[in-house]
């Protein structure tokens, strides 16, 4: 079976384009950036780690999303990232396996690899979300 496209996920639903609001945006922005940062202090637990890691990175794909001017629907955002801007597999290989662990579809452990991973995976999206500010910014001028 063929992967659908970005037009196959609007035209069934999954994305919705819908116009960029500024502050939804910023407000997403800074709680993924913020929970990055908790993330990574020391002395937290791994699930902990984990768990902050996973939010951040949803805020940061939300943030992502909603810059480029969609909202996924009846799909992770993380699957829905790929289709709008340009992921690296190990990226989208990390998120999936943070997915499908946070989401409890597959039975398994946190480990200090796949928190860090987690992170990782959060940190690139921290770039591509300032990246798209960068890009705002430079388009207004």
């Amino acid at each position: 079976m063929q992967e659908p496209d970005l037009e196959s996920l609007i035209r069934i639903g999954k994305l919705r384009p819908v116009p960029c609001e500024p502050q939804v945006f910023d407000r997403l922005l800074r709680s993924g950036r913020q929970r990055l940062i908790d993330a990574r202090l020391d002395g937290l637990s791994t699930e902990s780690r984990f768990d902050l890691a996973y939010n951040a990175a949803t805020a940061l794909a939300l943030a992502i999303l909603s810059g480029q001017g969609y909202r996924a629907q009846r799909m992770p955002p993380f699957l829905a990232l790929p289709y709008v801007v340009p992921m690296e597999p190990e990226i989208r290989r990390y998120l999936a396996q943070g997915h499908a662990l946070a989401s409890n579809h597959e039975h398994g452990e946190v480990d200090e690899a796949l928190a860090g991973n987690l992170i990782q995976a959060a940190l690139n999206l921290l770039a591509k979300a300032e990246g798209q500010v960068v890009s705002a910014a430079r388009a207004n001028h």
